[in-house]
């Protein structure tokens, strides 16, 4: 822990450096747990992706130029909608949050004081 303290920006206590730590290396777990115990975490999120994205005729075949050969706004909009899914997906299968709130933390999280700005 105190390799790790010294190359914090700020004083973070045993407490919340351990929490962080937890929380950057959660995603080792979870991706072990994928891997070898068969239980796919994100696969909710691929399948509503999927679903959204044949609801408006877009399949595997026609996906890279369905946007390209969009006639009107509202075609166009289904595709982003079913891309907003596939964010929400590939936001689940990287096991993105923990990491992201550990790094939160071990940065100190929000100033207890406004900046200034000079």
């Amino acid at each position: 822990m105190n390799l790790l303290r010294m190359v914090l920006p700020q004083p973070v206590s045993d407490t919340w450096c351990f929490i962080a730590t937890c929380l950057i290396f959660c995603p080792v777990a979870l991706d072990a747990v994928t891997e070898f115990g068969g239980v796919d975490f994100a696969r909710p999120f691929y399948d509503a992706w999927w679903r959204q994205a044949t609801a408006n005729g877009i399949n595997e075949e026609n996906f890279a130029s369905w946007l390209r050969n969009a006639e009107s706004y509202p075609e166009m909009f289904a595709f982003l909608v079913q891309g907003a899914y596939e964010r929400i997906w590939e936001f689940v299968s990287g096991h993105r949050l923990p990491k992201v709130l550990g790094l939160f933390i071990i940065s100190g999280g929000l100033p207890s004081t406004p900046c200034s700005m000079p």
